[in-house]
C-alpha cells in the first residue's frame, strides 16, 4: 500500500454563521474517512454552524472548537487553527 493512503488530513475552517453553506455542502464530510481532525476556529457564530460540522461527521472524527474574533485578521485566524492540529 502507499504509504500516502496511511497520512491523516486535518480540515481547517474558519467559520461565521455558515449554518447555510453547511447543510448544502459538508454531506460529503461523513465518507471521507482519511480527514481524521477538523480544527473549527468560529469568530462567534450565533446560528448552528459547529452543532451542523459535529452532526455531519464520521464518528472517529477528533473535532476541535476554538471561538476567536477574526478582528478583520484572516491570516491570524489561519495561523491560529494551524497552530491547532495534529498533523503534519
Amino acid at each position: 500500500m502507499n504509504q500516502q493512503n496511511n497520512k491523516n488530513i486535518s480540515l481547517l475552517l474558519l467559520t461565521k454563521n455558515e449554518e447555510e453553506n453547511i447543510k448544502r455542502n459538508f454531506t460529503w464530510l461523513r465518507k471521507c474517512q482519511t480527514i481524521n481532525e477538523i480544527i473549527i476556529v468560529d469568530d462567534h457564530s450565533t446560528d448552528r454552524t459547529t452543532q451542523l460540522i459535529k452532526k455531519l461527521a464520521h464518528p472517529d472524527l477528533n473535532i476541535k472548537i476554538f471561538k476567536k474574533h477574526i478582528n478583520n485578521n484572516f491570516s491570524q485566524q489561519r495561523n491560529f487553527a494551524l497552530s491547532k492540529t495534529t498533523n503534519d
